[in-house]
């Protein structure tokens, strides 16, 4: 289903139509980011103390990144934060909503009960990180590349 939207988004792109699933008023943080927007974080001064033969061979500064992603919120949210950012459904997927939030919370699920035997491990309470993670900002980000 993702890898289908995907692709219908691209060649929407590449056609130049709106894409109504995009949000930057949002800061992208709902619904599809098209490449060409976002880009690897400046490490420029970072990369000066490395020597040659061990620096990256990664661009620098970097560029933009040629991958698609769809930001997703996951989960519940505390009261005051919780229409702070919709759901973009797709309209041609309707199956969309029910499918991202399972697959979401599939993985913070896993993410808890990773952090759970963690916390077990090094002889602290249980609940000590997982805690913390309820009604976090979880985000689902499938990432798509047209290479």
């Amino acid at each position: 289903m993702v890898e289908q939207y995907f692709e219908l988004q691209g060649e929407r792109f590449y056609r130049g139509e709106i894409l109504k699933d995009c949000h930057p008023e949002l800061s992208y943080q709902t619904g599809v980011t098209p490449q060409s927007i976002e880009k690897a974080r400046d490490h420029g001064e970072l990369l000066k103390t490395i020597p040659d033969e061990q620096k990256p061979m990664s661009p620098y500064p970097p560029e933009f990144d040629a991958k698609w992603r769809f930001f997703w919120p996951i989960g519940e949210r505390p009261t005051e934060v919780r229409d702070d950012l919709p759901k973009t459904i797709p309209e041609e997927f309707p199956e969309w909503e029910e499918k991202m939030d399972s697959w979401g919370s599939h993985m913070v699920g896993a993410a808890e009960a990773a952090v759970r035997m963690c916390a077990l491990g090094m002889g602290i309470a249980e609940d000590t990180f997982s805690s913390r993670m309820n009604q976090g900002a979880h985000l689902l980000a499938p990432t798509a590349s047209d290479l």
